[in-house]
């Protein structure tokens, strides 16, 4: 399952804050990999560790987050490197025109090539004469003073892999990129401190379209039972112990919701930048509102069947799925469905 929602994306390993900007590969060189840059800088390859053969190739690209006058730069695609101080051995790159932007479905962000695809290729036997000038081979910008801030990103390779640590780090690399990284629009502390708490307790839990005389009976009943939570005496009785299960349970759902309104907010934001892209829906149903729709789903129902044998055993199987799938939950719904497991399934109440 995880695998077809990674081939919804472009499914790159994204690499943040290199040193002086300019970065290094962190798989192979055949792996898809994407390098988030500010302005001047880019990526390189030491030619001298790679093996080739004749029929070895090199995928390439380079993605712009706008459409930035190409007067106010320079693109270098072939021999050299990309530290400050290394000299620039080829040619500007000739670009022409960028292509149709799109939307990215797994960090909903949106990009723009302007590498035609005819030239994402470079075969790597064209690349012997680098090892006389510079034995590297980089993608590489180089931003003149009149330009404002460029936000871009070098890519390399095309092959779909991930270590566990970078299947556990999707969070981390959303977040980067809804934030100061490439997106600008970061509001998810708004949404995690306020708005889903307000709209679980609300609509969620207390059904506001329902509600009645006893929706302040509800309220106070159930802040009775978070404090119940922080007295020594509420570890006496099994009783003491569901106002625990209860809080984790809330506490994994609002977690949920904080990351799903996060990435609706951001794949309509970007959406709004650009003209109508087909990648939209793919984005918005299948990585956005599904994933994380199913997850406060099943949270429900495990939460209305606590009382089940199984109860914490399913729970901690659900967080530990989130914890890997895309970004769920931001570490917060998954860490404490899986709380909610454990304590379940420890004290067996």
């Amino acid at each position: 399952m995880i695998s077809v929602y990674i081939s919804l994306s472009l499914s790159h390993v994204p690499s943040y804050g290199c040193v002086q900007n300019c970065c290094q590969l962190r798989h192979d060189y055949k792996v898809s990999q994407a390098f988030y840059l500010k302005d001047s800088g880019g990526v390189e390859i030491h030619l001298n560790t790679l093996d080739f053969t004749k029929k070895d190739h090199i995928d390439v690209d380079a993605v712009f987050r706008d459409e930035v006058d190409t007067s106010t730069f320079d693109l270098y695609i072939g021999c050299g490197g990309c530290a400050p101080d290394d000299p620039f051995v080829e040619q500007p790159y000739r670009i022409e025109n960028y292509f149709k932007p799109e939307i990215e479905p797994f960090t909903q962000t949106v990009y723009r090539s302007i590498i035609p695809k005819l030239d994402r290729k470079i075969k790597l036997t064209t690349l012997e004469a680098c090892r006389s000038l510079d034995p590297h081979f980089t993608i590489r910008l180089h931003k003149y003073e009149n330009a404002s801030t460029i936000f871009w990103s070098p890519v390399i390779g095309m092959g779909e892999q991930f270590t566990f640590l970078e299947l556990l780090s999707f969070p981390i690399y959303i977040r980067r990129n809804h934030g100061s990284y490439w997106n600008e629009a970061d509001y998810y502390y708004i949404w995690l401190l306020i708005v889903s708490p307000v709209l679980f307790y609300v609509v969620v839990a207390l059904n506001v379209l329902k509600c009645n005389k006893k929706c302040t009976t509800i309220i106070l009943s159930r802040i009775r039972n978070y404090k119940n939570v922080f007295l020594i005496n509420t570890y006496k009785s099994s009783r003491g112990l569901v106002y625990v299960d209860a809080l984790f349970y809330d506490l994994a759902r609002i977690g949920f919701l904080s990351s799903l309104l996060d990435k609706l907010f951001s794949i309509f934001y970007v959406q709004s930048k650009i003209d109508y892209t087909h990648s939209f829906w793919p984005s918005f149903l299948l990585v956005v509102v599904l994933p994380e729709t199913l997850a406060i789903g099943l949270v429900t129902v495990l939460y209305r069947n606590k009382k089940c044998d199984y109860a914490g055993i399913f729970s901690i199987i659900t967080g530990l799925i989130s914890f890997l799938f895309l970004g769920v939950g931001y570490f917060i719904g998954p860490a404490f469905v899986t709380l909610a497991g454990v304590y379940r399934l420890y004290f067996s109440v």
